[in-house]
C-alpha cells in the first residue's frame, strides 16, 4: 500500500478510535442496569432478525447453510440467559473471610477481528464486550463485512433507542488489513476469531488480546459404549452444522477394530456416505490440501460437490461423508488434519490407549488445545482420555458442539473457544463478558492474623 494510502488509513483510525474512546466515556457511567438492557436488546434484535441476516451472509460469504446460520444468529439468546443474572459493574464479589472487595471496570475500547465462516460473532463480541460497560469496534472480512454492518446497524438502532450513542458499536472501514492492524494497535483490548495469522497479529500488536487456536477436534468410542446410533446421529448433527465449517465439528473417530464395520453401517443407516474405496479416499487425500493449505474450493461445500472436486460421484442428496481410514495417522496423514467440510474420519484402534494415543498425536501435529469428545460409560476411562489429550474440553456423550453454545453443559455459551498456550493463546476457557473486565479490589487488614511458624509451614 501507498505512503499517501497509509496516511489515510491513519487518519480514519484515529478518528475511528477517538469516536470510540469518547462513547467508551460514556459507556462508564453506565449502571449494571443499564448495561444489562443494551445487551439484552442487542442479542434480541439479531434474533428477532435471525433469518435475514443468515440469507444475507450466505449470500455474501457464498457458503453455509441457512438453518446453520439462523441458528447461529440466535446465539444471543442462550448468552443473554446466562449473562443476565450475573454481576459486571460496581462490586462483583465480597470475600468476608480474606477481607477483599472486588470492582469490575470496563477495559474500554474492544477490536474486534471477526471471520468469514461465523458471521455470528459480531453479535457475541458486543453482547460480551458492553455487559462489561466496553465499546467496540468491528475489523470485519471482507467477505462477510456487509453482513456485520448490517448486523450492527440494528444493534446501534436499539441503542439509541435507549438514549445511549450508537458509537457504542462501529465497523472499521476502509475493510483491509492495514486498517485491522490500525485498529489494533490503537484499541485497549482484543478479541480476535479468526485465521492463525490474524490471531498471531493480535498477539503480536503490544495490547491485551484473546484469540482463538486451531479446530482439530479428535472423538474416540471405548469399548463400554454401546449405543452406536446416539453417537452417529449426534456427530453426524454436530459436523454438518453450516456445512462443516465451524471449529467444533468431529474430525476423526477412534473405534474398536472389530467394531468399526458395525459403527460404520450405523452412519450408513443414518444417511451418510461412507467412502471406503481406497481410490476415493485418495482422491480426497490429494484434493483436501493445496501446497499445505487447506483447499479452498472444499471449504463449506456439500458432500456432493466436494466429491465432485475430488474426481468421483456420490448421490447428490448425500448430507454428510464417513471416510474409513488405514493405519497412518497425524504428520503422514494429510486426513488427519482440520478439513472444514461436513466430513469425519473413522480410524480402527486394536486397544483403547492405541486410540488415546492416535488421537494425541493427531491433535500435537495440529490442532492442540480445542476439544474433544468421548463416548464412553467408563469414568476411569474418561479421566485417562482426559489427562492424556492436549486440549481444554472434553465433552462427554455428546456432540462437540456443546463445547460453544451447548445449554446442557456448565460451560461458558461462546463462540471463541479459549485453547490455552496449546493453541497460542491466553485463557483456557471459553471466552465470556468476564475476561473483558479490569478489576479492582479493595484490601482490608485482617486482624490478628496468626504468625507463621516455620515447623509448622516446613515441617513433614
Amino acid at each position: 500500500m501507498s505512503e499517501f494510502n497509509m496516511q489515510m488509513i491513519n487518519e480514519k483510525a484515529d478518528e475511528i478510535i477517538a469516536r470510540a474512546k469518547a462513547a467508551a466515556d460514556i459507556a462508564e457511567t453506565m449502571t449494571q442496569e443499564q448495561a444489562d438492557r443494551i445487551t439484552r436488546n442487542i442479542g434480541k434484535v439479531i434474533f428477532d432478525n435471525a433469518e435475514m441476516l443468515a440469507k444475507e451472509a450466505i449470500a455474501e460469504t457464498r457458503m453455509g447453510i441457512l438453518a446453520s446460520k439462523i441458528k447461529l444468529n440466535c446465539c444471543g439468546m442462550v448468552m443473554w440467559d446466562y449473562m443476565k443474572d450475573k454481576k459486571s459493574v460496581g462490586i462483583i464479589d465480597d470475600d468476608k473471610e480474606a477481607r477483599v472487595i472486588t470492582l469490575a471496570k470496563p477495559m474500554g475500547v474492544i477490536a474486534c477481528v471477526t471471520p468469514t465462516t461465523n458471521t455470528a460473532t459480531p453479535v457475541h463480541n458486543a453482547m460480551i464486550a458492553l455487559k462489561g460497560r466496553n465499546v467496540v469496534v468491528f475489523c470485519a472480512h471482507p467477505r462477510a463485512v456487509n453482513n456485520c454492518k448490517h448486523m450492527v446497524q440494528l444493534m446501534c438502532d436499539e441503542i439509541e433507542k435507549l438514549g445511549w450513542p450508537r458509537d457504542f458499536i462501529q465497523v472499521a472501514e476502509p475493510c483491509c488489513l492495514e486498517m485491522t492492524d490500525a485498529i489494533m494497535k490503537r484499541a485497549d483490548a482484543i478479541v480476535a476469531t479468526g485465521g492463525k495469522e490474524m490471531v498471531t497479529a493480535a498477539y503480536s500488536s503490544g495490547k491485551p488480546s484473546f484469540g482463538v487456536g486451531q479446530g482439530n477436534v479428535q472423538s474416540i468410542m471405548h469399548p463400554s459404549w454401546t449405543d452406536y446410533s446416539t453417537m452417529a446421529g449426534a456427530i453426524i448433527t454436530n459436523r454438518s452444522q453450516d456445512n462443516g465449517v465451524p471449529c467444533i465439528g468431529e474430525q476423526c473417530l477412534f473405534v474398536p477394530a472389530e467394531k468399526r464395520d458395525q459403527i460404520l453401517d450405523e452412519f450408513r443407516a443414518k444417511g451418510a456416505y461412507v467412502v471406503d474405496d481406497e481410490a476415493n479416499v485418495e482422491k480426497l487425500r490429494e484434493t483436501a490440501f493445496i501446497n499445505g493449505a487447506i483447499n479452498r474450493a472444499i471449504v463449506g461445500q456439500l458432500p456432493y460437490d466436494v466429491c465432485r472436486i475430488a474426481g468421483f460421484e456420490i448421490p447428490k442428496d448425500t448430507k454428510f461423508l464417513v471416510v474409513k481410514m488405514g493405519k497412518n495417522y497425524a504428520k503422514d496423514e494429510p486426513l488427519c488434519r482440520e478439513v472444514m467440510c461436513p466430513m469425519t474420519r473413522v480410524f480402527a484402534y486394536d486397544t483403547f490407549e492405541e486410540g488415546v494415543e492416535m488421537a494425541r498425536a493427531n491433535l500435537r501435529n495440529e490442532g492442540a488445545g480445542h476439544s474433544s469428545t468421548i463416548w464412553s460409560n467408563d469414568t476411569s476411562a474418561i479421566e485417562y482420555y482426559a489427562d492424556r489429550l492436549p486440549v481444554c474440553r472434553i465433552m462427554v456423550n455428546m456432540g462437540n458442539g456443546a463445547a460453544g453454545m451447548g445449554k446442557n453443559t456448565g460451560l461458558n455459551p461462546t463462540n471463541s473457544v479459549g485453547c490455552g498456550s496449546w493453541g497460542g493463546n491466553s485463557i483456557s476457557e471459553n471466552l465470556t463478558y468476564k475476561h473483558l473486565l479490569n478489576q479492582t479490589k479493595i484490601s482490608y487488614p485482617i486482624p490478628n492474623p496468626k504468625p507463621l511458624d516455620p515447623k509448622e509451614v516446613w515441617g513433614d
